[in-house]
């Protein structure tokens, strides 16, 4: 009887770890030593993976500090700077097309820094729909070093409408920032 309850339990931990997320399949710099969770969420390997509500566009922002409660801050913190960045790049990117200069110019530099700062000005609205954090410490081959940290993950929407009216500003900002002998060009390449 023991040794059919333990077979029986056997199997049920088999088929129960078996029909879940795998685990990961390369070796990590560091070890989990807590979670907020069990299983990591799927949305931190893809964004594209949250479903949430219709209507809001969704960012992955992510922190690491020694103190928990600084670390989810400084992720939910950051998220306006991921949208920032995302919207300008998508701009920047079409600035460099029209223009023909090479991404790592200085001036396509310039031009992107003074767009980010415009669109983190336009970004409002923004809340935070989940959060993950890891309590990790480093290692090295088998053995733990330094002191535990944690790592602090933030899933961000922010309405599909002031996305939109961000991206519109930055590209008027975009407008005046480019030469004189770019900017229509620039513009119907905004309006397609």
């Amino acid at each position: 009887m023991i040794r059919l309850a333990c077979l029986l339990a056997l199997l049920l931990t088999i088929t129960s770890c078996s029909s879940g997320p795998k685990e990961r399949e390369f070796e990590l710099d560091y070890k989990v030593i807590n979670a907020s969770q069990k299983v990591e969420p799927v949305w931190l390997e893809d964004i594209k993976k949250y479903e949430g509500d219709s209507g809001y566009h969704y960012f992955l922002s992510q922190s690491e500090n020694r103190n928990r409660r600084l670390c989810i801050k400084s992720a939910t913190a950051r998220s306006t700077a991921v949208i920032a960045a995302e919207v300008s790049q998508e701009i920047s990117n079409d600035y460099t097309e029209v223009t023909s200069l090479d991404n790592d110019s200085e001036e396509v530099k310039t031009f992107y820094e003074k767009l980010t700062q415009t669109v983190r000005t336009k970004v409002s609205g923004v809340r935070v729909k989940e959060q993950y954090w890891e309590k990790r410490q480093k290692k090295s081959g088998e053995e733990l070093t330094g002191s535990p940290y944690y790592a602090c993950f933030s899933v961000v929407g922010i309405k599909e409408e002031t996305l939109d009216r961000a991206k519109k500003a930055a590209q008027e900002s975009a407008i005046v920032l480019a030469p004189s002998d770019k900017k229509e060009e620039l513009r119907e390449k905004f309006e397609d």
